[in-house]
């Protein structure tokens, strides 16, 4: 596994330094390795080349913030932000490279308040957060607890009972919807399943757990919303849907350590549709930063 710097940093942010320390550090994992369509590694890219149309960059200090008409609103004022650049996987050696992500984004983490991944396929939740130890939040419309689970490693459809053997991690799961064959098979004893936003925050606050993660796949959204993800379902939640249960679990008292936002697969091609989603998702983490942080 190579870590790639960015050519431009998310939002214009100077680049990541072992000994430096912020409030946000972003890092990249472009990988599509289990994914059955769309082109999820090309999401990160175009994350970061969206993002600069907002830049303040370069990015080498505290952000002036971000003006939010709507709600007439600053964001993220004097917050500070690096760009850690991409993790990028040997595709003849993907799997010994995934084995080394959780050390990678463990030390990332000690050096900033909140950590952004920008994925790839929505597989890597499984490294992404295997050494995480506290409260999981998996926000998605499908429940990827598909059993039995698959005997070589997590995949797309699996890795949440995967990570259900993981110790000291605790999974609650909000957004799920569609058609599935027959009955699911009951969650683990550290998994639960909110039924709305109350309860959403309920279960994170009770979780005991001194640190949150949330794993954002954009499948959560409508597609009417979102439309460049690999498994589009209809009648998912709305942006300000989601954006209620970003605040929930920021409100819940357990602090967010962890954004990972997985299963943006645009086409490739630098089209209005593309651009458009990452541009919701930009918007996305610059207010999940401010609500969380600020």
């Amino acid at each position: 596994m190579r870590r790639v710097s960015a050519a431009e940093g998310f939002l214009g942010a100077e680049a990541w330094r072992a000994n430096g320390r912020w409030d946000v550090v972003v890092v990249g994992l472009p990988y599509s390795g289990s994914s059955a369509a769309g082109r999820a590694d090309l999401g990160p890219g175009m994350v970061r080349s969206v993002s600069r149309t907002l830049g303040q960059g370069p990015l080498a200090g505290p952000a002036k913030g971000w003006y939010d008409r709507a709600e007439q609103e600053l964001l993220c004022a004097g917050l500070t932000f690096a760009d850690a650049g991409d993790l990028r996987m040997d595709p003849l050696n993907a799997g010994q490279d995934l084995d080394l992500v959780p050390e990678v984004l463990e030390r990332l983490r000690g050096t900033c308040r909140l950590l952004v991944v920008l994925g790839g396929d929505d597989s890597l939740g499984y490294w992404v957060h295997e050494g995480f130890t506290g409260v999981l939040v998996h926000l998605d419309a499908d429940e990827d607890a598909q059993q039995p689970r698959c005997p070589s490693g997590p995949t797309r459809t699996d890795f949440i009972r995967h990570l259900e053997r993981a110790e000291g991690l605790r999974i609650v799961q909000y957004g799920q919807r569609g058609l599935v064959q027959g009955p699911p098979e009951p969650p683990g004893d550290n998994r639960d399943v909110a039924r709305d936003v109350a309860e959403l925050k309920s279960l994170v606050a009770g979780s005991g757990a001194a640190a949150c993660a949330v794993s954002l796949d954009v499948s959560v959204f409508d597609p009417g919303v979102v439309r460049s993800v690999a498994t589009p379902l209809p009648d998912g939640l709305t942006a300000e849907q989601l954006g209620g249960a970003l605040r929930a679990v920021g409100s819940a008292g357990v602090p967010v350590r962890q954004l990972a936002v997985t299963e943006f697969a645009p086409d490739g091609a630098e089209g209005a549709v593309g651009r458009l989603d990452a541009m919701r998702l930009v918007q996305l983490v610059i207010r999940a930063c401010h609500d969380w942080l600020t």
